[in-house]
């Protein structure tokens, strides 16, 4: 089962996600510019939103290259004797079996791709660290020592040259680097298989679940995420602008006319299209843990399915709301969607965005008597596009509801474009009040899917 999300949100000028030369983000579609705002930057500022973490109780995982570190630091915060140099390059080796690549965390502990780590993780990998503290001093030291005199060596047979190198002594040296190695490695190859057997393809957080896990050493954490966002663009086409700006010197003398500093910033004012879907199916799959039986088929609970419904609204409330933060302090643009349709689709029908509504770009229009905003414009070619889509490959959804701005006129708009002016009723939509009467029908539609479990 799939439940998609459409959302018409029009911003006022601003630039919240750029690009490299710190312009605001574009493409091209139909033929014409358009704004855009990147899916990953869409699904950040929902992933860190205090909604999401609300509704999922705080249990949300951390993305960093940097967690052999982060583990050496909580470790000596909870007890100094725990030396963050020691805990660095113990959770260095620890991550290196976890991840099966001895590439993947380099000698500075930094990982050489992000790894999406729950709570639960963490404290895993602490304890197993914490569990050595006693040995791993004493056996560092050993293998410091080794490297060092390795490195020694190397150095003098390099400047010996070939006639007075002393290979057997630097083959020795070498050999008792790979067994200080092999002696740390030992600590950890037992407990690295657990942790990498215990997280196979469950996720511990609900933000995992959603959004998903790729290690590319470590192919048996990956989680496939149970989301799909796409990137927003604006169904107008794009009019970008800049902004000249200036700066005062307070303390600048009279003597010295002219700004302390001139600039410029891009941006633009534009009406955003934002589909998302999630599979339900594979967000209850990835909240269950591995069967007991290796070999045994994953079934989602029913426990898992309450909480993917959990994840869903969750899910939805934080994207609603989420609004990317770049050049906020300029521009303020803290603005909610004015349109939010919602469809639940129970396996029959392909999820399907409405984004080829916007092929012709969307325009605000006047005449005699006559006044439709880029919004309702907006909203009336999706209405019509949705209504097409219906008539052409057939009803397939268990639901379908929208939330509209009581200000908005989409009768006006949709007669405009020669459509039906009984919106939503003719367009097989149901209309919601609310936000959270949308998200309880919604549920409501899952009622079936919930119950069909092993368990129930």
């Amino acid at each position: 089962m799939t439940v998609e999300f459409h959302l018409i949100q029009n911003y006022p000028p601003s630039n919240p996600n750029r690009d490299e030369t710190g312009s605001p983000k574009d493409c091209e579609f139909g033929g014409h510019r358009r704004a855009r705002i990147s899916s990953q930057s869409l699904k950040r500022t929902a992933r860190k939103s205090p909604l999401f973490e609300q509704h999922v109780k705080g249990k949300i995982a951390d993305r960093s290259r940097r967690v052999a570190t982060e583990i050496a630091q909580r470790l000596h915060a909870k007890d100094e004797r725990f030396a963050i140099s020691i805990m660095q390059e113990a959770a260095t080796i620890l991550l290196r079996l976890v991840l099966k690549s001895s590439k993947a965390v380099s000698d500075e502990h930094i990982m050489s791709y992000a790894y999406y780590i729950s709570p639960a993780e963490m404290n895993t990998l602490m304890g197993y660290v914490e569990a050595h503290a006693e040995a791993l001093p004493g056996m560092i030291e050993r293998l410091r020592d080794a490297e060092t005199e390795l490195t020694r060596l190397k150095d003098v047979n390099k400047k010996a040259g070939k006639a007075g190198k002393d290979e057997a002594a630097e083959k020795a040296a070498s050999e008792h680097v790979q067994q200080a190695q092999a002696a740390l490695e030992e600590l950890f190859k037992n407990e690295a298989k657990s942790f990498r057997r215990e997280q196979e393809t469950f996720a511990r957080t609900m933000d995992i679940a959603l959004f998903g896990r790729m290690l590319a050493d470590a192919t048996d954490l990956n989680i496939d995420a149970a989301s799909q966002v796409a990137h927003a663009i604006s169904t107008n086409r794009l009019k970008a602008g800049f902004d000249f700006y200036t700066w005062v010197d307070d303390f600048q003398p009279d003597t010295e006319p002219g700004a302390g500093m001139m600039g410029t910033i891009g941006f633009n004012a534009s009406c955003y299209y934002r589909y998302a879907l999630i599979d339900m199916d594979q967000l209850a799959l990835n909240l269950t843990p591995p069967p007991e039986k290796k070999g045994e088929e994953k079934k989602p609970s029913r426990s898992a399915k309450e909480a993917a419904c959990d994840g869903l609204e969750a899910f939805l409330r934080a994207s609603i709301f989420a609004v990317p933060t770049g050049k906020k302090h300029s521009f303020a643009h803290q603005v909610q969607p004015q349109f939010i349709m919602a469809v639940a689709r129970n396996g029959k029908g392909s999820p399907c965005s409405l984004v080829n509504a916007f092929v012709k770009p969307a325009r605000p229009r006047s005449g005699p008597d006559l006044e439709v905003s880029l919004v309702e414009d907006s909203i009336a070619k999706l209405a019509r596009h949705w209504k097409s889509h219906l008539k052409m490959f057939g009803k397939h959804h268990a639901g379908a509801y929208v939330v509209t701005g009581e200000e908005l006129d989409i009768a006006t708009a949709l007669d405009v474009h020669g459509e039906d002016q009984d919106f939503p009723g003719k367009y097989d939509l149901e209309e919601k009040d609310s936000v959270d009467a949308l998200v309880e029908a919604i549920r409501s539609d899952l009622t079936p899917w919930l119950k069909d479990t092993t368990d129930a």
